[in-house]
């Protein structure tokens, strides 16, 4: 049976981040060849913990410890508006993830770490210092957002949507509010979203410099997932993201609807209750067995 912690955490700055913590039985606490496995599971931009919460108990029931937490600024993380308004994606990485690892790491140090990143989850373990301690990821729709990578016509919808759009509409709201995104995001996330959709190397700093160091830090295995209809994350976009990991042992997967017999994954059909359970048991097996 699966133990579900609700807990906090502190990050380096201070900010309090709530989290679930998924804890199997003393039965199913050895996953590996007798080695405990923890998992941190870093969201996508619109989802909060609990969108996890079934994949997060099947892994635990595989023997897994699991880390769900939300990022500052969203959901039960949300501070206070003022403290919402300047948080960034960059502190998501740097700041939250580390911090989320950490956790893991002082949680339990013996066990192996691992990672499952869903949309910008995946590219923000390239900011997180202690990266280098994780030794296997997996990445699910993690795209790089530089409209170049979307096929034509879409790229055109991408880069109005991300030079102009989105900019106007945090000018006028002060956030870009939930009916564009599912839900509010403050003002720093979206005005630094936008910024990064709009340069050739994604992750950059205020003055457009690339953020790349902490991603050639990670030299553990990484595998990316992307779908054929997933227009948040084509196949050429998840493949530039993974290529800022330079350092890291890459696989790339390309899944296509008829393979799971539906009609559409899109970029939440990963973690939906449609989701076969042998795609799930995949993701586990190579966490389990990867070195």
């Amino acid at each position: 049976m699966v133990e579900v912690k609700y807990l906090s955490f502190l990050t380096a700055d201070g900010v309090e981040l709530k989290a679930s913590l998924f804890k199997p039985d003393a039965r199913g606490s050895k996953a590996s060849g007798g080695q405990e496995i923890s998992v941190l599971i870093n969201s996508a931009t619109g989802a909060p913990r609990f969108y996890y919460e079934r994949f997060a108990s099947f892994l635990a029931e595989q023997g897994f410890m699991v880390l769900t937490y939300d990022y500052r600024g969203l959901f039960d993380s949300s501070q206070t508006p003022e403290l919402d308004a300047v948080a960034s994606m960059r502190d998501w990485g740097e700041l939250d993830t580390e911090a989320a690892l950490k956790f893991l790491l002082d949680k339990n140090p013996e066990a192996k770490l691992t990672f499952v990143g869903h949309s910008i989850g995946g590219t923000l373990l390239g900011l997180a210092q202690s990266n280098n301690l994780v030794k296997a990821a997996i990445a699910i729709a993690t795209p790089s957002g530089h409209w170049r990578h979307w096929p034509f016509p879409e790229r055109l919808f991408s880069y109005f949507a991300y030079t102009i759009f989105v900019p106007l509409v945090v000018a006028v709201a002060g956030k870009l509010p939930s009916r564009y995104v599912g839900t509010e995001l403050p003002k720093g996330v979206a005005l630094e979203w936008a910024r990064w959709c709009k340069h050739e190397d994604f992750v950059v700093d205020r003055e457009g410099k690339a953020l790349h160091e902490g991603f050639a830090r990670y030299i553990g295995p990484y595998l990316f997932y992307a779908t054929t209809d997933d227009i948040f994350a084509p196949p050429d976009a998840v493949k530039a993201l993974a290529a800022l990991f330079k350092n890291a042992k890459l696989e790339f997967k390309t899944i296509r609807p008829a393979e799971w017999q539906t009609k559409g994954i899109g970029h939440f059909g990963f973690f939906r209750k449609t989701a076969p359970l042998s795609f799930w048991q995949e993701l586990a097996d190579y966490l389990k067995a990867t070195r």
